[in-house]
């Protein structure tokens, strides 16, 4: 069984060339990952061991440097998130709404994770 992406309605697999991450182990991180899946599935309650976000929620700069450049000439290089890299959206046909209605950037996510809760490390 290939390993499928958690967002409401995304529903990629690893079968379609598209890297997917599991949930961080540290508990402030998942949590904020899981909030944004909620977003869009309110019923939707925790990650399982078999819960996976696709690279499609998220933005450029929540990859390592090498990795973007593989990804924008096409290489078969896997991608790798940057410690601390939250998705920016978990529907991509709701992500000018989310941007627009919630004033968020595609780094806001992330960099209010490592402002606020690396502190507390």
């Amino acid at each position: 069984m290939p390993k499928r992406c958690v967002a409401y309605g995304c529903g990629s697999t690893n079968r379609d060339g598209i890297s997917l991450f599991s949930f961080p182990k540290d508990d402030k991180l998942c949590k904020l990952w899981t909030q944004q899946v909620q977003r869009a599935r309110d019923k939707w309650s925790r990650p399982t061991a078999y819960s996976f976000l696709c690279s499609n929620h998220f933005s450029p700069d929540c990859f390592e440097p090498d990795s973007k450049l593989a990804a924008r000439f096409n290489l078969q290089k896997v991608q790798r998130l940057n410690p601390g890299a939250v998705p920016s959206t978990v529907n991509p046909e709701k992500i000018t709404s989310i941007i627009i209605n919630d004033f968020i950037t595609p780094s806001s996510l992330t960099s209010f994770y490592n402002n606020e809760f690396k502190k507390t490390k």
